[in-house]
């Protein structure tokens, strides 16, 4: 039957008047449009200079079946319906306005008072402790909701896992190429761009591809859609791509000509960066490896702060071997090893003529090129940065809080002298004079990251009973932010502990239910929340159902069904259910609802939050619902939401984000393709095109 519905909107597709490669003159459009709703672009980039071979190939050439034309100075074509009255808009008088605790996009930073929030810190790192295999598992072997409530009866349907090939080169491909044959607003055009990018190598008949697409946007007039076409080509993850994303680095002629422009600026080569660490982070070879390094190593050269900065942060993703150890006979390698890339970023970081912004981002290179590194190699990437931290440091803050972040992920809890270096500098920053309030709060962090982590030896996790006292204490005489940032790391601390075979303290677990009980702090309760999810505290359950329901803060009663779905207990699906259906114009709070309930395999969510986005007026809730879905991964709204995407009577915005929702549910990675960037990002800089608060335009605001 579901194979039927997937042949009959694939035929539907083809003869369908949107189904048309048309050459759309106001908007995107598909073979020679140009940038609707203005042109930005972008500080310091030099705009478009038209050419005779500004037109990439046409798309393909109607077929027998194709039966319409496309618009004409913006009146309808033959056999094309009215265009909308309010065409991208909200439709009039329905969207009210969103409380001013609610974020404007999903992917967008929170609305907070300030950098200091943890809610920050949280929401770029989020991805490393929701266990979001443990749903995959959960939806592979499950398909009636009555199983999960605990009532004993068998499953009467097969699992439901992940979108099947056959779904997305019938349905799901065509909707998205169909669309961007069509053009549109920018962030339909940017946000089905990226959604094709997701399917990876599925295979498609034709010459109106995904490559062919790209190059076309690559070329577009607005620089918000150019910088997304690059970056489009290493969500990909083709190494092919690799020459295209250099020659715009490289601003050559061959890369100008790409980009369709007189000069490549700082913002496009920046986003040609982003798209070569994709391309190395998918493609472990080290010869290829080697290439993205060499050119990126040569960018940290560049002219531009910005493009220093990416390239210094792209470096992290291309690991390569170490050098032979002195007993290896075999001949030295011709490529770089992973100790030329550690002393490369050493000498970088350390030179203060390279600017603030560039160096804040080495750090997090450093601790991806340390993580299987030599012993030796880990000490002397980790003194330069406990050299970076310490009390005669004259660093500023976003530098230390770039060493600080680092640290967290290179230290261990074993009994090294390094290690406990590591340690021992933590809490000085944390309890000492002088550090910025962030630095502290990130040193928090940091800290119970290293005391978790197993060092070698007999005694592995030496610290953490340490560091636990230590964090008990500070929890204890804490309030506020300080309270909130501690309850995190309390959480994190015990994280692995089934992990290790171990079971999470019962003196952490009660400190923080204790105060989840009698706190009044929105703030502080949220963390809380978040700190038993993260200790999977089963004892906690009713008391974060109770926060769940109340009438009180939003962000609290997300946060705290999300810490119900984080510890995996399934008796409140139907109050989790609920609310996600009150939370339908709190776009934030029903997203955190949303993947709690993924997280615990609900099979009622998918179809839910499909029938929510048929009927959201507001953007922000359309965004939030869309994201959503991409956690739930149902492919059964997949006909419907394909169906809504080529629908031209369709407001742009809505078809933009229900093309983000079909590109997360097809998917084939867990996570979303930018939270390898996101984890153990120094967040609070200055770099645009990696966070930009103020546009929503940067990789990490990115769907």
């Amino acid at each position: 039957m579901k194979a039927a519905v997937q042949t009959c909107l694939f035929v539907g597709l083809l003869a369908s008047p949107f189904a048309l490669p048309v050459a759309a003159q106001g908007g995107h459009g598909g073979a020679g449009g140009g940038g609707a709703g203005g042109t930005y672009t972008g500080p310091g980039d030099t705009t478009p200079q038209p050419t005779p071979n500004d037109s990439p190939p046409p798309p393909p050439t109607p077929g027998p079946s194709d039966t319409g034309g496309g618009t004409r100075g913006g009146q309808p074509g033959p056999g094309q319906p009215p265009t909308p009255a309010n065409p991208g808009g909200l439709p009039t008088g329905v969207a009210p306005p969103l409380p001013p605790d609610e974020p404007t996009t999903p992917d967008g930073q929170p609305p907070v008072a300030d950098a200091s929030s943890w809610q920050l810190w949280w929401h770029y790192n989020r991805w490393d402790s929701l266990p979001v295999g443990r749903a995959r598992e959960l939806l592979a072997t499950t398909g009636a909701s009555e199983f999960f409530l605990g009532r004993g009866q068998k499953p009467q349907t097969a699992g439901i896992l992940r979108a099947s090939e056959q779904e997305i080169t019938t349905v799901v491909r065509p909707a998205l190429l169909n669309v961007l044959r069509q053009g549109g607003r920018n962030e339909l055009v940017t946000h089905a761009l990226l959604a094709l990018a997701k399917l990876r190598d599925y295979q498609v008949q034709g010459t109106w591809t995904f490559d062919a697409a790209a190059r076309h946007y690559m070329r577009d007039n607005n620089q918000d859609v150019a910088e997304k076409a690059l970056l489009a080509l290493g969500v990909r993850g083709k190494a092919s791509s690799f020459q295209l994303l250099s020659a715009v680095l490289a601003d050559d002629r061959v890369g100008r000509d790409l980009v369709g422009r007189s000069r490549v600026g700082h913002r496009l080569r920046a986003y040609a960066v982003y798209g070569m660490a994709l391309l190395a982070d998918r493609n472990t070879d080290p010869g290829f490896r080697a290439k993205v390094y060499n050119r990126l190593a040569f960018a940290l050269e560049d002219d531009r702060p910005e493009v220093r900065a990416a390239a210094a942060m792209a470096i992290g993703f291309t690991a390569l071997p170490p050098a032979p150890t002195a007993g290896d006979v075999t001949a030295a390698p011709k490529t770089p090893t992973r100790e030329q890339q550690v002393q490369t970023l050493i000498a970088f970081f350390q030179d203060k003529k390279k600017g603030m912004l560039p160096r804040s981002q080495a750090p997090n290179a450093l601790a991806r090129l340390l993580e299987d590194a030599p012993e030796a190699l880990r000490e002397e990437g980790a003194r330069a940065l406990l050299a970076a931290t310490g009390r005669r440091s004259s660093e500023p803050t976003e530098v230390r809080n770039g060493a600080v972040i680092a640290l967290g992920s290179i230290g261990n809890a074993g009994a090294t002298a390094l290690d406990a270096d590591i340690r021992d500098q933590l809490e000085r920053v944390i309890t000492g004079p002088g550090a910025d309030r962030v630095t502290r709060y990130l040193a928090l962090i940091s800290l119970a990251q290293v005391s978790r982590r197993m060092g070698e030896g007999e005694a592995p996790l030496a610290a953490m009973p340490q560091t636990r006292r230590f964090l008990l204490r500070h929890f204890a005489r804490s309030r506020g932010q300080t309270m909130a940032w501690t309850a995190l790391a309390l959480g994190l601390l015990e994280e692995n502990a089934a992990e290790r075979g171990d079971m999470p303290s019962s003196d952490a677990a009660d400190a923080l239910r204790t105060e989840l009980k009698k706190s009044r702090s929105a703030d502080v309760v949220g963390a809380v929340a978040l700190g038993l999810g993260m200790m999977r505290d089963v004892e906690s359950q009713d008391l974060l159902l109770e926060r769940a329901k109340e009438a009180g803060s939003a962000p609290v009663r997300g946060y705290a069904a999300l810490a119900l779905g984080m510890i995996g207990t399934t008796e409140d699906l139907e109050p989790l259910r609920e609310l996600l259906r009150k939370s339908a114009n709190r776009p934030g709070t029903l997203q955190h609802v949303a993947i709690g309930l993924s997280l615990l395999g609900d099979t009622q969510t998918g179809p839910m939050l499909a029938d929510l986005l048929t009927h959201a007026s507001s953007p922000a809730v359309q965004a939030s619902i869309a994201a959503a879905m991409g956690w739930v991964k149902d492919p059964r709204p997949l006909p419907e939401l394909s169906s809504r995407l080529i629908d031209r009577g369709t407001n742009d915005t809505s078809r933009a984000w229900t093309a983000v929702a079909v590109g997360r549910i097809c998917d084939p990675e867990d996570l979303p393709w930018n939270a390898r960037f996101s984890i153990g990002v120094n967040y609070d800089v200055a770099l645009q095109t990696l966070v930009d608060a103020d546009t929503r335009r940067g990789l990490l605001d990115l769907p």
